[in-house]
């Protein structure tokens, strides 16, 4: 049934305005939250494979409500940045080219999006397990998902003190990976135990956040 029909029973009795208001939830409910554009634009960085599927998988399986209202997550690396940006500081005051991943919020430049440096984030896995889907997905998960944390806190509106805006984006990112092993890993329950104690610790003594641009 239309809205424009259940508006006009609704003035003349025929529906009630309870009714109506529930439609107009269920209609908002069932609009498509499009996910961001994952793609790859590398310089001298020779990259593995299946690192888009990688993503989008990881995204799959997070809420829309991490994500809405962000363009596009770009996977690149260090080498694509210029003398003058490698050498600009984050709001952390992080050099841009020491960073494993930049959000930048929505502005007049542009929207949301995020920029992951593959070369950064996978040098800390050591050669042999860089070869392994699962290694590879945990290490990208940690940072995409820090990132994620960055982007609900602005676009979400939650108002945070300087000082506190890591550490929630930090709170976001472990709550993203228990949720990431409950769903994939559930075979590897005494593993994931483990797992999230360490980021139960992680949590409460981490003192090198990952660096976002703002």
């Amino acid at each position: 049934m239309e809205p424009e029909v259940l508006e006009d029973w609704a003035e003349t009795g025929v529906v009630s305005q309870v009714m109506l208001a529930k439609y107009a939830r269920q209609k908002v409910m069932s609009l498509e939250v499009k996910k961001p554009r994952v793609f790859e634009a590398y310089g001298s960085y020779d990259a593995p494979k299946n690192i888009v599927p990688i993503m989008n998988s990881l995204l799959d399986g997070v809420p829309e409500g991490f994500y809405i209202g962000l363009s596009e997550i770009q996977i690149t690396d260090s080498s694509t940045l210029s003398e003058a940006r490698r050498r600009a500081k984050t709001s952390e005051r992080c050099r841009v080219g020491q960073a494993r991943a930049l959000y930048s919020p929505a502005s007049k430049r542009g929207s949301a999006r995020i920029e992951i440096f593959l070369d950064k984030v996978l040098n800390d896995l050591p050669l042999v397990l860089r070869r392994l889907n699962f290694f590879k997905e945990l290490a990208l998960a940690e940072v995409l998902f820090h990132e994620l944390g960055h982007h609900r806190q602005f676009h979400g509106k939650i108002s945070l003190r300087k000082n506190r805006q890591e550490a929630f984006a930090e709170e976001c990112s472990s709550r993203l990976l228990r949720r990431l092993f409950n769903r994939k890993y559930k075979l590897l329950k005494p593993f994931v135990a483990i797992a999230n104690w360490g980021l139960d610790v992680r949590d409460k003594y981490s003192k090198s956040p990952i660096k976002t641009e703002r």
